[in-house]
């Protein structure tokens, strides 16, 4: 047998490396086998996988699961449940959630090393980033592999990315702002151009910033992006009723070169409640320009942006409390090229008038910037212009005429180097509201310039004049003021009508005479300081009468002076004053100084009074003497006031006399009053630093036949009044008690006794007693109120049974002996007197007869009640019988609420002869027959109803009236009364 054959040396490597590369390829597929469906492993790469990702992020990364397959040689990788932890100090938060996330890989060629990325998936990823107020973030920080990475998203060649449902939450509380958007979606496809091309949107979004409302907005755009080019089509951001949409391209990555066209529109009242700025007007703004963007190193963005565009709006409304008014036709052009601004054209129909204007604003990138702009304003109505100012007088007040104005002005970077000139000139006329009175002409001319630098306002010529007053100014305004002031005024009704003109509810001062001021405002525009003289003659106020009103006025912050003052009553008399006060920017306070020195002699208290306001009737001559000065807290001092031969509502006084010395701690002043029926005492110490008093009052012996009153009237009344008070406290707790007293009184021959009314106010109650014995029954009342809050108030008023008798015999002695019968009354009240809904009140009369010559009897059946609760006063069904007479009444009547229901019922006959009790002369006799039950609101009540007369007859004496068995209907419809009948 021939022996085997040597196989040479290379057959033999080369069977040795196929059966290698078997078993590398046979251990290639089991490893591969063993991974995608060993668990071992699976969770090996899972732990592997965190920890690299957990190192190279710095902050913990957990992957919930992953799955690898392969299609041919083509891997694809699900992971899900990714989570990113923010990084410290916040690793407690989460930065990113994904649900899933696949990266398919296409590897073309293993030789040639040819593949791409088909398909990028993220599925609802959740994005949460934090900035707190010390600018630390949730953000990762990266470990830095050291070196640079060249890796170009071209290489990558993405067939198609996809970005579903995502979300993204942004919460920065260093600049106080939060955001996010919600339904986040992007696509993204490869063309082998190559190019990507795809969408971007999001719904739903939201950014909150500071205080402002929150902005919720919409965003859509298509892209393309290629290595040289990025392309933006229709990217349309979207808010409410606004809308930006923008086309650009960008090319040259490394020195980029931008275009791009934009249209906008903005509606402004969404920005005036997103901003919370009621001065912002509502309407729509549209805008559209081009932008061109070129790159330079070596020069700032402004310099090397380009814009061109248009503003337009048909009409923007101003709304706000106090102004109200359209702006039409607005519109401008402008322009920003090498970092200098123009807006040309600028134009708008205001208030019927025209407004024009250009600004131009140079060097704005370089920091240097000038700025130049003017305006011109002609032709504006004032009637237009009053209508725009929401105020309630100036409703009612009547605009005529026309202003026109023109500015010029110039500033740099900021308007601290900024200077203005100003003209304005009006001519129109003030008409009265409701066309009450004749129309006041008005024209004025203002010349101003103002310089920021020195904060000067300068005035020259200006003035505003009207046809007998007028109103110069001259001169400077600024820290260091010269202003002249010059204001004649030869009818001062006329100023004082105009005045009333503008206000909804004034008050009438009957203000006549002519009047000349002449002085100065010097200081600064925070501290002006006002001197001059104050000059008026034959001057008339509220009735009161003044030949000469002459004084030296000296105002600012500090202070207020009027020196060497003089005013003299149109008869007799004198005044003189001097009076100065410290004040702390404007305001009087407790430690301000002051000195006063008040002389007046033969001054006529009437004219007094009048130039008060008042209106009682009083009469009489004043004399006084002050001198004081010190603080509030603190007054030195002494005066005297003084009052002879007065005569108040028709009662004499024979003298009044007022004496104070204050010593600083304490204000000692010493009362007394002559009357011929007697005099009254008392002596006041007041405590200014404590707020504190003492006083101790006293009128005894007060006759009170010799009361001028009483004379008049002839009350035939006859008595003693003793009057004590006294009392220490303070002004917030007071403290008094005071006793009113008549032992005795007699009218027309009946007696009251023991009539005593005492009062005793202490820790903020007072407590009120009356006590008498009236006409042969007694009466009794007590109250108590409290001082403080809604003054609760718990009061009653209780009488025996009280005959008529005595009390006709006192307020018609003609019928005395004629009329007799009695009542009885009880009342209380419970409540705060200061809420009239919240008091509750109930009167009961339970007895009520009458008799007159015992030929005609009245009387209540029942007792009669009255109630007042919830502010409504209720009279509870009742009924008066007696001679031919049997009456029902009612009645309901809302006392709060004017809108809420009446009722009135009032049925049943009256004997005509009841009118002898009025007039005992009279002879009448027939009836009166009612049939009312009406209903309604008390501010406009629908009472209706009948009255019938039947067989009436009237006769004073023997003589008749005129009426004998008369008949009759009226009728009551709707509050009005018609005689149907007669």
């Amino acid at each position: 047998m021939e022996p085997p054959r040597r196989r040479p040396l290379w057959q033999k490597l080369l069977i040795g490396a196929g059966i290698l590369l078997a078993v590398v390829v046979l251990l290639v597929v089991v490893g591969i086998e063993f991974i995608l469906h060993s668990n071992s492993a699976h969770q090996y790469i899972l732990k592997t996988a965190r920890q690299k990702a957990t190192d190279a992020l710095g902050t913990n990364v957990q992957v919930g699961n992953y799955a690898l397959k392969f299609s041919g040689i083509s891997p694809t990788l699900d992971v899900y449940d990714v989570v990113i932890a923010g990084a410290a100090p916040y690793q407690d938060t989460t930065l990113l959630r994904v649900d899933h996330a696949q990266v398919g890989v296409r590897i073309v060629s293993v030789f040639s090393k040819k593949w791409y990325l088909s398909d990028v998936v993220v599925d609802h990823p959740v994005v949460h980033m934090f900035v707190d107020k010390q600018g630390n973030t949730n953000l990762p920080k990266p470990k830095s592999s050291g070196g640079q990475s060249n890796t170009n998203l071209f290489d990558f060649a993405v067939r198609r990315a996809v970005l579903d449902r995502g979300e993204v939450y942004y919460n920065n509380e260093k600049s106080v702002m939060t955001a996010d958007l919600r339904n986040l979606d992007f696509q993204s496809f490869y063309d082998p151009a190559p190019k990507y091309y795809g969408t971007l949107t999001y719904t739903d979004g939201h950014l909150k910033m500071s205080t402002f409302e929150t902005i919720g907005h919409d965003f859509r755009t298509d892209f393309e992006y290629s290595p040289d080019k990025f392309i933006v089509r229709n990217a349309m951001l979207r808010s409410g009723g606004s809308h930006i949409t923008v086309n650009a391209v960008m090319q040259n990555f490394a020195q980029p070169k931008i275009n791009a066209e934009y249209v906008a529109q903005l509606n402004t009242g969404e920005f005036r409640k997103i901003l919370k700025n009621p001065t912002l007007p509502i309407g729509v703004v549209d805008l559209n320009g081009k932008l061109q963007y070129v790159s330079e190193a070596t020069k700032p963005f402004l310099e090397v942006l380009e814009l061109d565009g248009t503003l337009a709006s048909k009409q923007l409304q101003l709304i706000t409390p106090s102004v109200k008014g359209d702006i039409r036709d607005i519109g401008a052009n402008y322009s920003l090229k090498n970092g200098n601004a123009d807006v040309k054209n600028m134009h708008a129909s205001v208030l019927g008038g025209e407004l024009n204007g250009n600004m131009t604003m140079q060097n704005i990138a370089a920091g240097a910037a000038k700025s130049h702009l003017t305006a011109t304003l002609k032709n504006v109505s004032l009637a237009q212009l009053k209508t725009m100012v929401q105020t309630p007088a100036m409703k009612q007040l009547g605009l005529t005429g026309k202003m026109n104005a023109d500015a010029d002005a110039t500033w740099g970077k900021t308007f601290d180097n900024l200077t203005a000139k100003a003209n304005a000139s009006l001519a129109g006329a003030v008409i009265p509201p409701q066309g009450g009175g004749q129309s006041v002409p008005v024209d004025g001319v203002i010349h101003a310039t103002y310089s920021a630098p020195s904060k000067t306002i300068a005035l020259a010529n200006s003035y505003l004049r009207m046809p007998r007053t007028s109103l110069n100014l001259n001169g400077t305004v600024s820290d260091r003021s010269a202003l002249q002031v010059n204001l004649q005024a030869n009818d001062l009704h006329q100023l004082e009508s105009i005045a009333a003109m503008f206000q909804t509810k004034p008050t009438p001062l009957g203000l006549y005479g002519a009047a000349t001021f002449n002085g100065a405002v010097t200081g600064s525009t925070s501290a002006p300081h006002l001197t001059g003289q104050l000059n008026a003659s034959n001057l008339r106020v509220k009735g009161s009468s003044w030949r000469l009103l002459r004084t030296n006025v000296d105002v600012s912050p500090s202070q207020a002076a009027l020196q060497n003052g003089e005013l003299d009553p149109l008869q007799k008399g004198k005044i003189t004053f001097n009076v100065r006060a410290g004040l702390n920017k404007w305001a009087f306070t407790n430690a301000s100084p002051f000195q006063v020195a008040l002389n007046g002699s033969q001054l006529n208290v009437q004219n007094l009074a009048q130039a008060a306001g008042s209106t009682a009737p009083v009469s009489g001559t004043l004399n006084l003497n002050v001198q004081a000065h010190g603080t509030q807290l603190n007054p030195i001092g002494n005066g005297t006031i003084e009052l002879l031969q007065a005569r108040v509502s028709g009662e004499p006084i024979q003298s009044a006399t007022v004496k104070f010395q204050g010593t600083g701690d304490t204000v000692h002043t010493n009362l007394a009053i002559r009357l011929p029926a007697g005099q009254a005492n008392g002596v006041v110490d007041y405590f200014p630093k404590q707020r504190g008093y003492s006083a101790n009052i006293q009128a005894t012996g007060i006759k009170l036949e010799q009361l001028q009153t009483v004379k008049a009237k002839n009350l035939q009344l006859a008595g003693v009044l003793n009057l004590t008070a006294s009392g220490r406290g303070t002004i917030d707790n007071p403290q008094l008690v005071a006793k009113a007293e008549i032992p005795s009184l007699t009218i027309q021959n009946q007696t009251m006794k023991g009539l005593t009314l005492q009062t005793n106010v202490a820790n903020h109650v007072a407590n009120v007693a009356l006590d008498s014995q009236v006409i042969n029954t007694n009466v009794r009342g007590r109250a108590t109120v409290q001082l403080t809050g809604d003054y609760q108030t718990t009061a009653t008023l209780d009488t025996q049974a009280i005959p008529f008798a005595p009390l006709v015999a006192i307020y018609a002695p003609a019928q005395a002996g004629q009329i007799t019968g009695q009542t009885e009354l009880h009342a209380t009240l419970r409540g705060p007197l200061k809420r009239k809904e919240a008091v509750e009140a109930h009167i009961t009369i339970p007895v009520l007869q009458a008799n007159y010559q015992n030929t005609v009897q009245i009387a209540a059946p029942q007792p009669i009640h009255a109630d007042y609760s919830n502010g409504v006063l209720t009279l509870q069904r009742s009924a008066l019988k007696g001679t031919g007479t049997d009456l029902q009444f009612q009645g309901r009547v809302p006392v709060v609420d004017r809108n809420a229901p009446i009722a009135l019922l009032l049925q049943g006959t009256v004997d005509l002869r009841l009118a002898q009790i009025m007039n005992p002369d009279l002879a009448s006799s027939g009836q009166l027959v009612f049939d009312i039950n009406s209903y309604g609101q008390r501010s406009d009540p629908n009472v209706q109803g009948q009255i019938k007369i039947v067989n009436a007859a009237f006769a004073t004496g023997d003589a008749p009236l005129g009426l004998q068995n008369g008949n009759g209907v009226m009728v009551l419809t709707r509050n009005r009364l018609e005689i149907q009948k007669f």
